[in-house]
């Protein structure tokens, strides 16, 4: 289940919730899911988070915490545009915590991250 599953996106001195109990009480296996600030729909609160689909970030229960080596609260709200204007080299992390009674449930394959950025003329 995803809604008992929160996820925090760090860069550097920033950090973004980027999910956090979305996708209501349905079950999910082997999907992409694809996170912009700037198309698709928000994460669903009440339904199932489909596959290969941009959705823009949301955290749907604020106050969630992440057991060491994530950032102690409080961690910043969803959308990734809290990164805009930095450096975007480096090390990124990705901390996730399943704060529902049955923790199971895996990242297979990893996670990747692709940044897109904007020329200023």
């Amino acid at each position: 289940m995803l809604n008992d599953v929160d996820v925090v996106l760090v860069h550097r001195e920033r950090n973004r919730t980027v999910m956090s109990d979305a996708g209501a009480s349905c079950d999910v296996s082997n999907i992409n899911i694809i996170l912009a600030d700037e198309t698709g729909p928000t994460l669903p609160d009440n339904s199932v988070i489909s596959a290969n689909q941009a959705w823009i970030p949301a955290n749907y229960e604020t106050g969630d915490t992440f057991p060491a080596p994530a950032p102690s609260s409080p961690i910043a709200e969803a959308l990734l545009s809290g990164f805009d204007g930095a450096n975007h080299n480096g090390t990124w992390g990705l901390y996730v915590n399943d704060d529902g009674n049955f923790q199971d449930g895996s990242i297979a394959g990893g996670w990747i991250i692709q940044i897109t950025a904007r020329v200023r003329r």
